[in-house]
C-alpha cells in the first residue's frame, strides 16, 4: 500500500497506571492526531470513557494497569512526513506519540 491509499486499520495503544484514588472513575480518554504544523488531522477527537475499577486484593499503595486501544479505520494521511499522536485524559494531555509515515514506492 502506497501513503495516497487510505489506511485501511491505524490503532494507537497505550498502557496507563492509574492510582488507587481514580479507581472505579469514568474519565474520557481521547486522541489526537497532528501534522508537523500542530493542526488536527480528525474531525473530532477519538475515544470514549476509560474506566479502571478496583479489584479484591488491590491496597490503596497499589496501581492498577488500564490498556487502552483507539482504532482510526479507513484513514488517510494526505503527505508522508512527521505526525503526532497526543492522548488526552480529562481533557489533559496526558502524553505524545511521534508517527514518522514514509512513502514506500510503488512496486508497479
Amino acid at each position: 500500500m502506497i501513503w495516497r491509499d487510505p489506511h485501511p486499520h491505524v490503532s494507537v495503544a497505550v498502557a496507563l497506571e492509574v492510582g488507587w484514588e481514580d479507581l472505579d472513575r469514568s474519565v474520557p480518554a481521547e486522541i489526537k492526531l497532528m501534522d508537523a504544523d500542530g493542526r488536527s488531522l480528525l474531525n473530532q477527537l477519538e475515544g470514549g470513557q476509560a474506566t479502571a475499577n478496583k479489584q479484591d486484593g488491590v491496597s490503596p499503595e497499589d496501581t492498577t494497569p488500564l490498556p487502552l486501544v483507539f482504532n482510526l479505520l479507513g484513514f488517510k494521511f494526505e503527505t508522508p512526513g512527521s505526525y503526532t499522536v497526543s492522548v488526552e485524559l480529562a481533557g489533559e494531555s496526558s502524553g505524545h506519540i511521534p508517527l514518522k509515515l514514509r512513502a514506500v514506492p510503488d512496486s508497479g
